[in-house]
């Protein structure tokens, strides 16, 4: 929810769900509370803290920087042009 909010509405944003494990907590919340795939993803976004949005030649380099910086940090996805008018966010 949070991303389709900085990207301009010609562009989406592809996640792929299997670039990091979620967090045991999120697991156990999941399960507990009977929450769905979709409501987890849009409410506790699964345990990525932040997103940031860069060029993808710069991607390499970022990574180590913010790994070298002590922040755990993967690519989980890339932006791509929109279907539509509406920015979305794909989960692959």
């Amino acid at each position: 929810e949070n991303i389709s909010r900085v990207i301009p509405k010609d562009l989406a944003i592809s996640i792929d769900l299997s670039s990091w494990n979620c967090v045991d907590i999120f697991t156990w919340l999941q399960e507990k509370g009977k929450v769905s795939d979709e409501e987890m993803l849009r409410t506790f976004n699964c345990g990525i803290g932040m997103v940031v949005i860069i060029d993808e030649n710069d991607c390499e380099e970022c990574l180590d920087n913010l790994n070298k910086s002590g922040l755990k940090s993967w690519k989980i996805g890339q932006v791509r042009t929109a279907s539509d008018d509406k920015a979305d966010v794909e989960y692959t």
